[in-house]
């Protein structure tokens, strides 16, 4: 080609030119850790952070629906670099959505972390009650529906309904593909391990289990 082009006058110029060009540019190609996480629901970035603290090299890749999380001041803005709901319509599943999108076939995962949003799954929302401002199956109570508009209802209705579709879309496609390891992160007193899905999944996959753990180091 590059004779034809008018480049050189050899093959023994082409090669010598495609020689230094491939030892010019080894430098700046970085290799790829033989190790995959991919952080479905990223957030604040904790798992990536955790992960680069890592002896071993570990890439990571932040799946979230947003595009962005503001962490504020201390860590700026966190830009996902797979941009999906987990909703999204696909007939090949979710994972293999992210892995087209993140160029990185499933085969090469080392592990799925998965942060399903839980505001709307929490426990917490009780207190919230007496202000119509909680969520999830707390929206409709009898104490949050004296204070909340029916509009706000209808829209916490929506949310909820979206969040356990989301979990029920990401534990079929786990389900789908067996050889990923995973692990799916939620309070341990959130609605999502009540959820019908949810407890549908463990009856069919015994080795499946639960880990309670306690997570509250904040800044540590």
């Amino acid at each position: 080609w590059m004779k034809s082009a008018g480049w050189v006058e050899t093959e023994e110029e082409a090669a010598a030119i495609a020689e230094r060009a491939t030892t010019n540019s080894n430098p700046h190609v970085k290799e790829r850790s033989p190790h995959l996480v991919i952080d479905i629901g990223e957030g604040w970035g904790s798992v990536r952070q955790a992960v680069q603290d890592m002896p071993e090299q570990v890439d990571s890749i932040g799946v979230d629906r947003r595009g962005f999380t503001y962490t504020g001041t201390k860590k700026g803005t966190i830009i996902a670099a797979v941009v999906h709901d987990l909703n999204e319509e696909n007939s090949r599943g979710v994972l293999q959505a992210i892995a087209r999108k993140a160029s990185r076939s499933t085969k090469k995962w080392t592990l799925v972390w998965a942060s399903p949003e839980c505001a709307s799954l929490s426990i917490a929302n009780a207190i919230n009650q007496p202000t119509g401002s909680a969520h999830g199956r707390w929206a409709q109570s009898e104490a949050n529906k004296q204070r909340a508009s029916h509009q706000r209802l209808e829209e916490e209705a929506e949310i909820l309904l979206d969040a356990e579709m989301a979990v029920e879309s990401l534990l079929t496609a786990l389900e789908a593909e067996p050889k990923i390891k995973f692990a799916l992160e939620n309070p341990a007193t959130s609605d999502l391990w009540d959820q019908p899905a949810v407890r549908a999944a463990r009856d069919r996959n015994p080795t499946w289990r639960i880990v309670k753990v306690d997570q509250c180091a904040y800044g540590r």
